[in-house]
């Protein structure tokens, strides 16, 4: 459903963010 769609959003905000961070 919807909840699982939120789910993946915020994991691949997360992941986007721990890429970031890994580059600086």
């Amino acid at each position: 459903g919807p909840l699982k769609i939120l789910l993946m959003k915020t994991n691949r905000q997360k992941g986007m963010r721990h890429i970031q961070t890994k580059e600086i």
